[in-house]
Parts: C-alpha cells; structure tokens; sequence
C-alpha cells in the first residue's frame, strides 16, 4: 500500500490515501479514515463495530441525510443499531430490496464487485470567475457571455447548462 502511495505521488505529484477491507464497502469507509494521515487504513469484519459501530448510520456509504433521518424514526441512529435490527422491520420503510441491503451496510457486509475499469467522465464541465462591478454586482448578460467565452464544444446529444451563482 506504501508503494502504490509512493508511486501515485512521484507520477503525479498528489498525495492520496488507500482503504483496505473485506469488502468494497470496508475499504471505502478505511480510504476516508486514512486521509490525510496516515494515508493507509484497515477496516475488517473483526474491526467493523470498534470502528463503526458507535458512529451515526449517515457514516456509510449509501446512507445520505435523508436516509439517516427516516432510520431515526424507526430508533436507528448509530451503525451498531442498524446491523442489530430485523431486516424485514425495513422493509415496510424501505422496500424489499434497499430494507435487507440497509441492514447489510450496518453489519459492514458488501457483496459489490471491485471493478479495475478506468472512471470516464459522463458530463464535463467548465468553470470560470466574472470580476464584480463598482455597484458590487454584474449583469447577466456579462456573465452568460463569459460562460459562452468558455467555448465548451459541443456533442451530439448532449445538451448544455449554464449554471452560477451571481453575489
């Protein structure tokens, strides 16, 4: 693992962190335990409720707020309470399927397959700044057309967006 860090910093000068678990879910979860130091974390079945288990469900991966708060209705609030209920007390909030998955995700258990296959970008995207008027503000119209200057190229079936925040 230190030499896979190694490696990634001389090719390219970043720092990153490597996760290492059971499972896909494990060695996501070490990966943000590991940053930034000590850059290398391990999180196994035997370690699972040391590490995660005392910590509020929203710490897993799949569990976003809103998930987390409809567990909190039903008294789930840590990741030790979510492995220890009944699957099937879920799935009347959750369905048949996400109900047993949730409770899988509690107990640390992940059976998704680690796929080596390049991330390739589904959308690109360009940023840009517009400096503010003396008023401390700009027109639209400026700030459209700088968005225009990014010359975004255009492909085939895929429509574009303006998107920016005016203060």
């Amino acid at each position: 693992a230190q030499r896979i860090r190694d490696e990634v910093l001389a090719a390219s000068r970043l720092h990153c962190s490597v996760g290492i678990g059971n499972n896909k879910l494990q060695a996501k979860i070490a990966t943000d335990f590991g940053k930034p130091d000590p850059g290398i974390y391990v999180i196994t079945d035997e370690t699972w409720f040391d590490e995660m288990g005392d910590r509020p469900t929203r710490a897993l991966w799949g569990v976003g707020a809103k998930i987390a708060a409809r567990l909190d209705t039903h008294g789930i609030k840590t990741v030790r309470d979510l492995a220890a209920v009944d699957p099937q007390d879920l799935v009347g909030e959750f369905g048949p399927t996400m109900g047993p998955w949730f409770r899988r995700l509690g107990r640390g258990v992940d059976s998704s397959p680690v796929d080596a296959t390049p991330w390739v970008a589904r959308a690109h995207g360009r940023d840009g700044a517009v400096q503010r008027g003396e008023e401390g503000g700009i027109a639209c119209g400026v700030a459209v057309q700088r968005f225009e200057d990014l010359q975004i190229p255009q492909r085939r079936g895929v429509e574009h967006q303006i998107v920016g925040d005016l203060v």
